[in-house]
């Protein structure tokens, strides 16, 4: 290393002890895995022989027993046609990481809990047309949730209903939940109307 940014590693004197290190060095007194060190001296080696800006992911003991999920980046700098140094960044992803697992866990809930319900769950766009059915529409409705997905209910809703149906969807806005529920006859693949 020949200079270290405070924003990348805040501690003065670790900074002032990394200056003519190696990645080797740091790694293994951050205790990362030698790999790391390995696989960062290598993209080192190949931007200053190609000249090209290279890109990976790391995954880092964070000290706490957890994962830190990083993106590092290696540009060239030139004097000419010469590679002088190598500049190295990281972009700390480890709080997306998080909320996207955060996030397909309760997704995962919410699929089960659709998915093993009696009754007729869906989500529609502001428009309503159906972007998910549950399973529960062959028994509501006697179709297959790939059926429905793409239809509007207006485009299926018994007459005397459709004025209603047009208002609920009128009054919808982003991000909130409907003041009531829908209660509407839609037809059974039978033929009859289902309520």
């Amino acid at each position: 290393y020949v200079y270290v940014s405070p924003q990348a590693v805040p501690d003065a004197e670790t900074r002032a002890w990394m200056i003519g290190r190696t990645n080797e060095d740091y790694g293994r007194r951050r205790g990362y895995p030698p790999a790391v060190a390995q696989t960062r001296e290598a993209v080192v080696r190949a931007v200053f022989e190609t000249g090209e800006t290279h890109r990976h992911t790391e995954q880092l003991p964070d000290g706490r027993g957890g994962v830190r999920h990083v993106v590092r980046v290696y540009a060239p700098v030139r004097a000419g046609d010469d590679v002088t140094h190598v500049v190295g960044s990281t972009l700390d992803l480890t709080a997306l990481h998080e909320a996207r697992r955060t996030a397909e866990e309760h997704e995962a809930r919410y699929r089960l809990l659709a998915d093993s319900s009696g009754d007729l769950i869906a989500h529609h766009r502001p428009d309503g047309t159906y972007t998910y059915v549950s399973p529960a529409s062959y028994l509501v409705l006697g179709a297959a949730p790939e059926a429905v997905v793409g239809t509007r209910p207006h485009d299926a809703v018994h007459r005397d209903d459709l004025a209603r149906v047009e208002a609920f969807y009128a009054s919808l806005r982003p991000g909130a939940a409907p003041d009531a529920p829908l209660t509407a006859r839609f037809p059974h693949a039978d033929g009859r109307w289902v309520w």
